[in-house]
């Protein structure tokens, strides 16, 4: 995804050369496609004619609670944002932060673990009517609470065959 920080277009190319953080600039002769509502600009690559590359270039993510996740439409799409929530598995294989499902066609992250709290940064699509958002590299997915663990605590103690004790448990 290529952003200014308002909107993104896809650059629907393989191997195009282009790492996150990059800056482009200059004029560049391509084909501007629309395909299930993104905005696709084909056969754009980092040695494209016309085309300058230099590196740096940072955009901040929008930073988004469950009620600004839920509120994002087809508007939003190509914008990087960051959201937090816990996550779930609707169907296998298929993972959601605060109703946005995970999709890791720019960038293939671990694979999240069922209800532990995550803050996902990444570019908002829409496909069809599902919202979805793409990691684009290490660190765009990290967890932000784990879940408690059991712990099962005691004190030295001493204990004859045939006795009976009590241990206590306590949550962690």
């Amino acid at each position: 995804y290529l952003t200014d920080g308002t909107y993104g277009l896809v650059i629907f190319t393989n191997d195009h050369g282009f790492h996150v953080g990059d800056v482009l600039s200059g004029t560049v002769q391509t084909t501007l496609t629309k395909f299930q509502g993104n905005a696709e600009l084909k056969g754009v690559t980092a040695t494209s004619d016309g085309l300058t590359v230099s590196t740096g270039g940072t955009i901040s993510a929008r930073v988004l609670d469950a009620e600004g996740a839920a509120a994002l439409t087809g508007a939003n799409a190509g914008s990087l944002i960051k959201i937090s929530g816990e996550c779930t598995e609707q169907t296998t294989g298929k993972y959601y932060i605060n109703g946005i499902q995970l999709y890791n066609s720019l960038y293939s992250y671990e694979t999240p673990t069922v209800g532990n709290v995550y803050d996902c940064t990444g570019i908002f699509v829409m496909y069809n009517t599902y919202k979805e958002i793409l990691p684009r590299q290490d660190g765009d997915l990290v967890p932000s609470a784990v879940t408690p663990t059991a712990v099962i605590t005691f004190e030295d103690f001493n204990i004859e065959k045939g006795q009976n004790t009590t241990l206590a448990a306590t949550v962690a």
